[in-house]
């Protein structure tokens, strides 16, 4: 490991009631997303649908979350923040109370794409008031405990949601996600969010064949590197409560837990304290252990073993994603980040988009253990990608760690 050059956060205040009740807005917003995510696969197949069906109806929400983010970036613009994120929440608990008691297979799908699209909208219009709010010399320590959302939830998510259902069944769990997420609604009321001065995006410079319409090209090698991370860390997050429902596999939930503790182990202690890690060792290491992990699932049997490997996987994870997601901001022209930031967040969710389908899909006709197998395989690629970009790319040489 190494320390980080940047200045250190003493100099402005970072935690401001905007800033804080911001943070909590985006982790709401994170544990509804990523509990549907994992609740919907175990509850539709107890419904008697399939499982390719149970893995479209999960795809729905990343999938309408990717098509409308480039418009939600232009609407965030102009829309009154506080009146947007009041909507978009109110929009979430509606439709978290409103799915179990949906029997029609074509009803699930406007909700999950309004669920997508309002997630999408809220992102964006956290990411920009609080990329706003935060003073300049504590960027990185703000965006850092901002950031932890997504990751985290994605293991936390998971086990609430395992949790809950045990204990009061798949119709209680979901009122009591939307009443936990109706808390973000007097939140947003006692915020003061306005919209923020924007400036006028920088004329392009560069000619029109050096970029695609939409991504930028310099980060679109990390962007696909990002994508085979998501697409494997996706049979963990939606297919591993339905393998546990029908396996009997118990200790899933210790196993969410320490992946939860993991991750927030290994962000926090890079956020408060700067430390960058080498990644020509971090990065195989932390493949290794995500292959590993999903090698070993059947071993949850035995609470050790569960507790240990979700440990480890959730540091992994807590390497991988950031990783590549700064190598796409950093490969890209200073003038053209926030295109690099729509690049990954794309990637982002057509990882966990196609991971619904393809796993749905591996499921029903090779086997649940096949999923597995599969992610491993996605695992190795990528592996075997970052290999060849670090090694034979003089341009991803270049790059600094992360």
């Amino acid at each position: 490991m190494q320390r980080s050059t940047r200045p250190t956060a003493h100099a402005g205040a970072l935690f401001t009631r905007n800033y804080i009740i911001m943070v909590v807005l985006y982790l709401f917003c994170c544990l509804f997303g990523q509990s549907m995510m994992a609740a919907i696969p175990a509850m539709m197949k107890a419904s008697g649908f399939t499982e390719f069906i149970s893995g479209t109806v999960v795809s729905l929400f990343p999938l309408s979350s990717m098509l409308f983010r480039r418009p939600a970036g232009k609407l965030a613009a102009w829309l009154p923040p506080k009146q947007t994120l009041l909507f978009c929440f109110l929009i979430l608990v509606l439709s978290g109370i409103a799915f179990p008691n949906i029997d029609l297979l074509f009803l699930f799908y406007p909700l999950r794409i309004a669920q997508g699209i309002s997630i999408c909208l809220i992102g964006v219009v956290l990411g920009n008031l609080v990329a706003d709010t935060i003073p300049p010399e504590r960027f990185d320590e703000g965006m850092g405990y901002y950031s932890i959302g997504v990751p985290a939830m994605s293991f936390l998510g998971p086990a609430v949601s395992r949790i809950l259902v045990a204990e009061i069944g798949y119709r209680l769990m979901l009122y009591i996600l939307s009443a936990i997420t109706a808390v973000a609604l007097p939140l947003c009321l006692l915020s003061t969010l306005k919209n923020t001065n924007r400036t006028a995006p920088a004329p392009a410079i560069e000619a029109s064949h050096t970029r695609l319409p939409l991504l930028e090209r310099c980060a679109l090698p990390s962007s696909f590197m990002l994508l085979a991370t998501v697409l494997a860390h996706s049979c963990i997050v939606s297919f591993l409560p339905l393998y546990a429902q029908q396996t009997g596999l118990p200790n899933t939930v210790p196993f969410y837990l320490a992946a939860a503790v993991g991750i927030l182990a290994i962000r926090l202690s890079a956020t408060l304290f700067h430390i960058r890690f080498p990644e020509r060792t971090a990065v195989p290491l932390a493949y290794a252990i995500c292959i590993v992990s999903m090698l070993l699932v059947p071993t949850f049997h035995l609470l050790p073993s569960a507790v240990l490997l979700g440990g480890l996987y959730g540091m992994a994870i807590g390497i991988l994603q950031p990783y590549y997601i700064a190598k796409a901001l950093l490969a890209a022209p200073p003038g053209r980040r926030n295109l690099a930031t729509v690049t990954y967040y794309i990637f982002m969710d057509v990882g966990y988009a196609s991971g619904g389908l393809l796993w749905g899909y591996v499921a029903q006709y090779l086997g649940y253990s096949s999923v597995f197998f599969v992610a491993i395989f996605v695992n190795l690629c990528g592996l075997v990608a970052w290999f060849l970009l670090s090694h034979r790319s003089l341009e991803w040489k270049k790059l600094p760690p992360c």
